[in-house]
C-alpha cells in the first residue's frame, strides 16, 4: 500500500509543477506583446513630423520680399531732362523752387533755403545719388541773399550753354568742369553764371534763355 500513496504523491507534484510552468510561459508571452503593441503609432493618427527649420504650411504660398525704393532723382544733371528733373525733386522734397542760391555740377548740386518759418536761417542741402539731404549747419541771411523762384529759367537753353563749347577767351578746356549758379537777384529775377573749376578759367553770366549776357576772361 505504501507505494501506491508514493506513486500519488509523485504523480500529483508533476501535475501541479506543469500547471505552474505553463502559466509561467503564457504570463510572459502577454508582457511582450503589450511591450510591442505600446510603442507603436497609428498610421490614422493625422500626426506629421516637423522637419527643424521647415513651416508646416502650403510650400506654395508667396513670399512678401522687403524693397527699398531706387532713387527717382536724375543722375547726369547738366542735361535738359537733368536739370527738369533735379527742378522737380526740388518740388517734390520742398513743395516750391525758392531759395537764395542753387549750384549745380554734372552729378550733384547744392541748394540753399528759408529756415520754414524763419526767412533769416538759411538750410544747406546736397543733392546726390537722387535724393536731398540737409548737410550743413544753419546759417544767417544777409542783406545780399535774395529769395526768388530758382526754377525761372529755360533748362534746354542753358543746358546748351553749359555743354556746348563755350568762347576761347574764357579758357574753357574741358566742359566737363563747369557748374551753374542760379541766384535770387534784387527785385526778384535771377542771376546765372557758368564757371569752370580749372585753374586760370574766365565765366560768363548767361540770361534765363540760356544767351551769353557777359563774357569774364581771365584776369
Amino acid at each position: 500500500m505504501l507505494w501506491i500513496v508514493l506513486a500519488v504523491l509523485v504523480v500529483g507534484a508533476l501535475i501541479v509543477a506543469a500547471t505552474v510552468g505553463a502559466l509561467l510561459l503564457s504570463g510572459r508571452g502577454q508582457n511582450r506583446g503589450s511591450a510591442t503593441g505600446g510603442s507603436s503609432v497609428s498610421p490614422s493618427s493625422g500626426f506629421t513630423p516637423t522637419v527643424p527649420g521647415t513651416s508646416a504650411t502650403n510650400p506654395s504660398s508667396p513670399t512678401t520680399l522687403s524693397t527699398s525704393a531706387a532713387p527717382t532723382g536724375p543722375a547726369q544733371l547738366h542735361t535738359a531732362d537733368g536739370l527738369s528733373g533735379l527742378l522737380t525733386t526740388i518740388r517734390d522734397k520742398f513743395g516750391d523752387t525758392m531759395g537764395y542760391t542753387l549750384v549745380v555740377y554734372p552729378d550733384y548740386a547744392d541748394l540753399e533755403r528759408a529756415k520754414p518759418n524763419n526767412a533769416h536761417v538759411k538750410q544747406d542741402f546736397m543733392y546726390r545719388d537722387g535724393a536731398w539731404n540737409n548737410w550743413a549747419p544753419d546759417t544767417s541771411t544777409s542783406p545780399m541773399d535774395y529769395l526768388a523762384d530758382l526754377s525761372q529759367f529755360n533748362a534746354a537753353g542753358v543746358s546748351a550753354a553749359l555743354t556746348n563749347p563755350p568762347p576761347a577767351e574764357l579758357n574753357f578746356t574741358d566742359t566737363t568742369q563747369s557748374y551753374l549758379i542760379v541766384e535770387g537777384a534784387e527785385g526778384g529775377g535771377l542771376y546765372l553764371a557758368i564757371h569752370s573749376n580749372i585753374a586760370g578759367a574766365g565765366y560768363m553770366e548767361i540770361n534765363p534763355d540760356g544767351s551769353v549776357k557777359k563774357l569774364y576772361p581771365p584776369s
